[in-house]
């Protein structure tokens, strides 16, 4: 048996233990690689591997079975023969044929290799990843409603919906990888059961936005902590309940605006960070809206509307909708005329695993957006609000004779190939000189053939030349080139 076909209890109780030694984050991992280009024979990242197998002691253990991983070799303790890590080796190998391209600096050598001790503690300790936390499996709640219609109201903005592609896991592992990654002493929360939350009536679809604020509460705080955002300030969670023991409020809005969940800062400026509705999946479907662009009817926009009014009272771009089969994430922006546009994306509520984009995961990816800074979360013009996946640089790191790149949202920084040189012109036509002096060495005001200093040979301190007549000076602007053959110094003819 194999790693790929091990039960899925197994694999993913497997992996959440053996993930922090056995590989690094992304952006981390790469900077791990790039240390190895200062040594004489530099190591593939399938020898780091092995190496740090080779130093790692630990068990691991599930419901049916007992692996034992000492000394670089793996004893069989059941059934599982030596294959089961066969498919992490290939990728392994694989990747090391990979160049590194790239040095790394000392210090950056000491603060990787500070992690993966960490993270090997951390698997020794029994601790495991946010990761693990945000991607598991939940079951799928019934909803036993009829339809019905949304709540509206003429007042509401009106937004231009389209499809938010940048939401997607491979940005997320980019920009915060290393943080998800990081290992830290919290248990799974038990998933709603589909027994008890079943939705018989529409308040219960709170029940499932209650679980989306106890997983919050679990898994911003220590990612908010290791980067450093908004310290000092405590994050605040208010989500109403099913039994009308408490209703979440917008402390800027009117006393009768409905909201199911609200994150936010204990901050005056700008403090809250997402906001989210909840609906049964009988009156509303993200899916489905999806489905109708660019025009989708009247009935299936309201919900998106009433969350832009939402957003707008709480001056954040962020919020989402929330049903029994699904998440819809909203970015809401402004168009060049002052309109609003609405990017969603909608992901089922069953979606579960490492390697994909759970409705956790994106609930948690909004909120560290939102967190990143005040002005990440204004609601503004689109073409004056910088995308997910964006990067800041080359970055000259002058410390560190390093050229890096830094996302804009995370932080996060990596290093990164220096700027390409400018392009080449080709000269214009007219005057080459005149062209030349207006780029690379002749650009600086010293070396200007506009304007070049003249040297007289007669003189004590020489202010012109003219081979021809040294009291007459000669001009030697490349805007106003001369014929040598002007000269009588020059002419070969009669030689002076």
């Amino acid at each position: 048996m194999t790693l790929a076909n091990a039960p899925d209890t197994f694999r993913r109780d497997f992996r959440a233990q053996y993930i922090a030694i056995m590989t690094l984050p992304n952006s981390q991992l790469l900077l791990w690689l790039l240390s190895s280009a200062k040594q004489p024979r530099p190591q593939s990242r399938a020898a780091i591997v092995h190496q740090r197998r080779s130093e790692a002691s630990y068990e691991v253990e599930s419901s049916q079975d007992s692996i034992q991983y000492t000394e670089g070799s793996l004893s069989q303790q059941t059934n599982h023969p030596a294959g089961l890590f066969s498919a992490r080796e290939a990728e392994d190998e694989k990747l090391a044929q990979k160049p590194s391209l790239l040095q790394k600096p000392s210090s950056w050598i000491s603060k990787v290799s500070t992690i993966a001790a960490q993270d090997s503690m951390a698997v020794q300790d029994g601790l495991t990843t946010l990761r693990h936390l945000l991607t598991q499996q939940k079951p799928r709640i019934p909803c036993h409603l009829k339809t019905g219609r949304n709540s509206r109201a003429t007042g509401w903005p009106e937004p231009t919906v389209t499809i938010w592609t940048d939401f997607e896991l491979a940005k997320l592992n980019e920009s915060y990888g290393h943080i998800l990654d990081s290992a830290i002493s919290e248990s799974r929360l038990p998933p709603p059961d589909p027994a008890t939350h079943a939705i018989t009536e529409e308040k219960y679809v709170k029940n499932l936005l209650l679980w989306n604020n106890a997983l919050m509460q679990q898994t911003l705080q220590p990612a908010k902590t290791r980067l450093g955002l908004a310290p000092g300030t405590a994050l605040q969670y208010r989500c109403s309940t099913a039994d009308s023991s408490f209703y979440a409020k917008i402390p800027t809005g009117s006393s009768n605006l409905v909201v199911d969940h609200v994150i936010a800062l204990d901050d005056v400026t700008l403090p809250h960070l997402v906001v989210g509705l909840g609906r049964p999946s009988t009156k509303w479907s993200g899916r489905k809206l999806a489905n109708q662009l660019p025009a989708p009817g009247v009935e299936v926009r309201w919900p998106i509307r009433q969350l832009a009014n939402l957003c707008e009272t709480a001056e954040t771009r962020y919020g989402y909708i929330q049903t029994d089969e699904e998440m819809v994430v909203c970015c809401f922006s402004k168009s060049s005329s002052g309109g609003w546009k609405a990017a969603i994306m909608p992901i089922p509520w069953t979606k579960y695993g490492d390697e994909v984009l759970t409705t956790d995961l994106a609930l948690w990816w909004l909120c560290m957006l939102a967190m990143s800074d005040p002005a990440h979360r204004a609601i503004i013009a689109e073409d004056e609000m910088a995308g997910i996946g964006h990067w800041d640089g080359p970055i000259y790191w002058e410390e560190e004779q390093i050229w890096i790149r830094r996302h804009r949202y995370s932080k996060v920084e990596v290093p990164t190939a220096p700027p390409s040189p400018p392009a080449y012109e080709a000269p214009s036509p007219g005057n080459p000189a005149a062209w030349m002096a207006a780029v690379g060495l002749h650009a600086d005001e010293a070396f200007n053939l506009e304007d070049p200093g003249v040297v007289n040979v007669n003189d004590p301190v020489p202010t012109s030349v003219n081979f021809a007549d040294p009291n007459l000076p000669l001009n030697l602007s490349a805007t106003e080139p001369f014929n040598i053959d002007d000269y009588i110094a020059f002419n070969a003819t009669h030689p002076g």
